[in-house]
């Protein structure tokens, strides 16, 4: 049983049958948070992942050491810890961030138990994994919290969003052009809405518990 489409195509890439593979995703109760009134003047943008080197948040920093030259309002928070084995990585992460001069736009914020209140004060959540991610359940959070998310085209959170359709979508390989788009879309409210709702909806309709359930229950049977 594969969480999701990504894992399933790993699994098959390396040997496994098709018929001895299905994918079940992870079923969800949801619910829709209430709307919020965020400043304005200060764009927060939030990634939350354990932090080890597929996470991608390397090529995150790249991203804003960028995005806020052209914009003085934006900020980005990373929430996670990392594995001892991976302590010398995240040393090397806020080296990185010293050196490009970016230690007042971004934060570590360390392991955190209330997540969902971390995304209610943020404006964006951004996952940018550097290989798929197999099915990242913090975004279900991020859309339960009622913010609009930026994410790329691999693993499982690229379904979550109907393949691009319910946020925005940007390319590893293609920095200044994610940086444009990222910055288009926190000028466009009308589409951060139109992809709030639209999240909430496909993931209440396509990952309930009750399908989780039905479909797992038909598998045992």
């Amino acid at each position: 049983i594969c969480v999701s489409k990504s894992v399933y195509d790993f699994w098959i890439k390396n040997g496994l049958k098709k018929s001895k593979a299905k994918i079940i995703h992870n079923g969800f109760n949801i619910k829709k948070s209430k709307s919020k009134i965020l400043n304005k003047d200060k764009i927060v943008f939030t990634s939350i992942s354990r932090i080890i080197p597929y996470k991608g948040h390397s090529l995150m920093i790249r991203i804003f050491e960028i995005l806020c030259k052209k914009n003085k309002n934006i900020c980005l928070n990373i929430v996670g810890d990392t594995l001892p084995e991976y302590q010398k990585y995240l040393n090397e992460l806020k080296i990185d961030i010293k050196n490009r001069g970016l230690n007042n736009k971004i934060k570590f914020l360390g392991f955190r138990d209330d997540v969902m209140s971390v995304l209610k004060k943020s404006t964006f959540f951004i996952h940018t994994p550097l290989s798929p991610d197999p099915f990242p359940t913090v975004i279900f959070e991020a859309i339960q919290s009622g913010i609009p998310i930026i994410t790329n085209e691999l693993g499982g959170a690229y379904e979550i969003l109907n393949e691009g359709r319910n946020g925005l979508i940007i390319k590893n390989n293609t920095i200044n052009e994610s940086v444009e788009k990222i910055l288009s879309y926190t000028n466009n409210e009308k589409q951060q809405i139109k992809n709030i709702d639209q999240a909430f909806n496909y993931v209440c309709e396509k990952f309930s518990l009750k399908k989780f359930k039905k479909k797992i229950l038909s598998i045992v049977e």
